[in-house]
Parts: C-alpha cells; structure tokens; sequence
C-alpha cells in the first residue's frame, strides 16, 4: 500500500523553495494514516502493531536524558555530584530505575546477550507488583508453561549429537542439534541448568582465539574441529569466524603501526645543553 506525502498538498511553496511547515505536515499525517491501515494486521501467525517516533523536540529532550544518564552510569563522582544537584528530579529518577533493575535482574546470565528482569517480591520495592507479595503459583511463559525463572538456552541433545551418520534432519555433515523447546524445559527441570550453552558460538570462538593468540599459536585442524564440536557449528562455519578474526587483528596490527609512526613524527627531538 502506497501513502502520498502530499495528503495536505505540495510541499514546495510558489516560488519553488521547501516549504518546512507543509513537509512535517505531509510526513505527520501519511505516518498515522499507515499506522491505521497497518497496525494490528498479521505477519507469520501474530499480530504486528505500528508506534509512532518521536518528534524533532521530543527527540532533542531524549537526547538530554541520555547524555545525564551516562552521567549517572559512566560520570566520575565529580560529574554525578554537579547531575545529583542541578538535576536532583531526574537523577532521583534514574536512581529509583537502577535500584529496581539490580534487584530485579537474573543473576548468572550473560548480560551482554540476555537480558531478564523478575519480581524480586520485597515488600519495600518500588515496583507495584512486588509489594503485593510472591503469588501461590509460579507465574509462567505462557499457559501450562514453565516458570519465568526458566530461562530457555540451548542445551545440546546427546541423541543427536556433531558428526553423527544416523541424522535424518542433515543431508551432508551433522553439526549437531540441540534439544526441542520441550525437551530442554524437561532436561532442565530434571538435571538444572549444568548443559546449557550460556555463551554464543561467536564469543566461545573469539575467547579460544583470543587465548592462542596470546600464546603465539594458530588455530590448526584441531582446534577448528573441537570448536565446532562445542558450538554446533560445521567445520566450514568456525573456519570462516577464525577468518575474520584474523583480518581483525591484522587491521588492529596495522592501525598500531600507523598511529605509531604519526606519533614519532610529531614528536620533537630532545634539547641539547650547549
């Protein structure tokens, strides 16, 4: 479905310029005449719903806020004391959202991939929910699902395991499967969470590299073989991560150089006592 920007007329004024005020009009209103067409239409079995952006202002006031927040998460104590006084509404703000995501946030989990807030249920919380007290039930994902505090990461399944000739799923090489949604909710329930792959195969991948490196060693066959086998991934799928990685490093290497060359050239020689 195509929307004109022109709904409230032409955007250009009789002498031919941009007219500013009609161009935001025009944009303003194709935006909410698609969201009412589109917003809540179906896209792969679920509904899909349109939000608005925010506008020019209200993007200059968001950009505020961000630059006080990493003030309060990143500033020196300097810097937080001089937010905490001009802006003590705002920082009080932020202090009250800090103190509800450390105390809500699951422990244990790779924070730079996965992110889960759950109700700590103390009385003296500010979040609403938690001051009502811990249910009688767990709540769950969804209906006769497991509990929230079941974090789904993928766990290998040992029937189906890397380099297996009896795989019907692969038509080359098997790298492996990992287990059903149901099957992991019953082998966590049962065994805990001690199979779980908690780090993706790009970071298990840099972490063994990293390593080498430090040691002056190269990924041989070996390792790209045991690497793939700890990931799931094929052998062709690792060698192409350690590829690029090595081009990383390579331009890390080379930028080094760089930058030390332009720094002895502008360095000045020492003085001579005469």
């Amino acid at each position: 479905m195509f929307i004109p920007s022109t709904l409230h007329g032409p955007c250009y004024t009789a002498e031919g310029s941009i007219d500013e005020e009609k161009v935001k009009l025009n944009q303003d209103t194709a935006t909410d005449v698609y969201i009412d067409r589109v917003s809540g239409a179906t896209f792969n079995g679920k509904k899909i719903y349109f939000t608005k952006g925010a506008s020019d202002a209200q993007a200059i006031y968001n950009q505020s806020r961000r630059d006080h927040l990493l003030v309060f998460l990143k500033g020196s104590k300097k810097q937080k004391a001089v937010l905490k006084k001009e802006q003590s509404t705002l920082y009080n703000y932020f202090e009250e959202v800090w103190t509800v995501r450390n105390s809500h946030m699951a422990k244990g989990l790779p924070s730079q991939y996965v992110f889960v807030l759950l109700p700590c249920y103390k009385h003296d919380c500010s979040h609403q929910l938690c001051r009502k007290g811990k249910p009688a039930k767990d709540r769950l994902w969804y209906e006769n699902g497991p509990p929230l505090t079941n974090i789904p990461f993928p766990i290998p399944d040992q029937k189906r395991p890397w380099g297996s000739e009896d795989c019907t799923e692969c038509q080359s090489v098997c790298s492996g499967h990992f287990l059903s949604p149901e099957d992991n909710i019953r082998h966590v329930a049962k065994h805990g969470t001690g199979d779980c792959h908690f780090s993706p195969p790009s970071e298990v991948i840099k972490s063994e590299f990293s390593k080498r490196a430090r040691q002056g060693q190269l990924m041989d066959e070996n390792t790209i073989l045991t690497l793939a086998k700890a990931t799931l991934l094929s052998k062709e799928e690792v060698q192409m991560w350690v590829d690029h990685l090595s081009c990383l490093a390579k331009h890390r290497q080379a930028g080094a150089k760089k930058a030390a060359k332009s720094r002895a050239k502008k360095g000045t020689p020492h003085s001579l006592n005469l």
